[in-house]
């Protein structure tokens, strides 16, 4: 059977909610490159400051309050895809000690507007 993929967070809530049984045995489980993302600048972090953490465990740096994530991303939904609950590290008794993979999400009209209340210009 064919593998449905798509990295819009607004198109697989369609397919969960409205399409169901039909597409979700099919759907992909790669990560989006936003969530992607996430995680390996978590990784990264572990690797050039290794101070406190293990390296041969990865969730002693997940639990880390130190990595904060932000994406900038054209599209509200992406904002949706961050807050999922399959996207925090841990078991399901552990999750409330585990970071998200991406803590915050910017659309690109909302850094606009952020330059506009600062009164950054670009010519």
């Amino acid at each position: 059977m064919p593998v449905i993929s798509s990295e819009c967070p607004g198109w697989v809530c369609y397919a969960e909610k409205r399409v169901g049984d039909l597409a979700l045995p099919h759907m992909s489980t790669t990560k989006s490159p936003q969530q992607l993302f996430g995680v390996l600048s978590r990784l990264w972090y572990q690797h050039v400051n290794p101070t406190n953490v293990s390296l041969s465990h990865a969730n002693d740096l997940l639990q880390s309050k130190k990595v904060k994530t932000v994406t900038l991303m054209p599209c509200y939904d992406k904002k949706l895809e961050a807050v999922r609950p399959d996207f925090i590290y841990g078991t399901e008794e552990t999750k409330e000690n585990h970071p998200k993979e991406v803590d915050t999400v910017l659309a690109t009209h909302e850094l606009l507007e952020l330059f506009k209340l600062r009164g950054i210009q670009f010519d």
